[in-house]
């Protein structure tokens, strides 16, 4: 499985997919990027923060950067993912957030409370073999001489339509009365002022200020649009910086929290905690954790 911020080089595309067969038990791992992974056959146990569960075809599940999983009493257990790098989320993938269906899907679903990142689906058994024939025809595009960012754009959309299209979908409580269009300016400009300065302590007042509307009406357009409220969504963007650079770097944790806007040490070890599921330290260890080996 593909576990490891190395896999994205500034010279490698934003997405990267494969197809994996996994025996017995695949570690519990952590990485800084996105990931969508569908159960395509066999049987085994998905384990996350949340807790443990059985799976089978049609499962699927997606992870915001700095959630951890893993795989445990695989038997031919067939996986189909596509990882998503944070920085493209942001920039050539930023798109999809206009696209409601797929951005309750990356966006919205793995943020709510007690998910821990981590959002778990279901599709039936044809959508889950469309999701497959999918996967192929990106890694097709991605391994073209030439890449084409719209191609790619193209088939990772194409990919993503198979599970959030089909009437057979069973998502668990997605934001209901979405609207039919992307984030209102305002909470574009909220989302571009929080990651442009996320040391800034930020109150609620502030927010408001960037996005020129009463506080209370922003809460309400955050929560539809981001599916939490704003300083939930603070939070959230903290708690996914660290985990890169928990991953990537030897900083020291107390460093990485003061680099994301929680000086305090233990008030970052709290608050990474209860958005991910683990410690700083404990992630770090699992970010590190190779095939076959164990970091609980």
């Amino acid at each position: 499985m593909l576990r490891q911020s190395e896999e994205f080089s500034d010279s490698a595309a934003p997405v990267l997919c494969g197809i994996y067969r996994l025996r017995g038990d695949d570690g519990a791992h952590a990485h800084d990027f996105a990931e969508i992974a569908v159960i395509a056959g066999g049987h085994g146990v998905h384990r996350t923060a949340g807790g443990a569960h059985a799976v089978a075809a049609g499962d699927f599940f997606v992870l915001r950067p700095g959630a951890w999983h893993g795989y445990e009493s695989c038997r031919e257990l067939v996986v189909a993912n596509c990882c998503l790098a944070l920085p493209a989320l942001r920039t050539d993938l930023a798109f999809l957030q206009s696209l409601p269906a797929i951005a309750d899907l990356l966006w919205i679903a793995p943020v709510a409370r007690g998910r821990y990142g981590v959002h778990s689906g279901q599709v039936d058994a044809a959508a889950a073999g469309r999701f497959v024939a999918g996967v192929r025809q990106l890694a097709a595009t991605l391994a073209a001489p030439r890449r084409n960012p719209i191609a790619i754009s193209g088939a990772l959309v194409s990919a993503l339509a198979h599970l959030v299209g089909d009437p057979g979908t069973r998502h668990g409580a997605l934001e209901p009365g979405r609207p039919s269009a992307g984030p209102p300016a305002a909470v574009e400009a909220v989302a571009r002022a929080v990651q442009d300065d996320l040391t800034r302590n930020w109150a609620l007042a502030d927010l408001a200020a960037v996005a020129r509307l009463d506080p209370a009406y922003l809460s309400r357009l955050c929560r539809q649009h981001l599916g939490i409220a704003p300083m939930r969504y603070v939070a959230r963007l903290r708690a996914e910086r660290a985990a890169v650079l928990l991953a990537r770097t030897g900083l020291p944790v107390a460093r990485v929290g003061a680099a994301v806007g929680w000086p305090e040490p233990n008030h970052f070890a709290r608050r990474f905690k209860s958005l991910v599921g683990v410690s700083p330290t404990a992630y770090r260890l699992r970010a590190a954790t190779g095939p076959g080996t164990s970091a609980h």
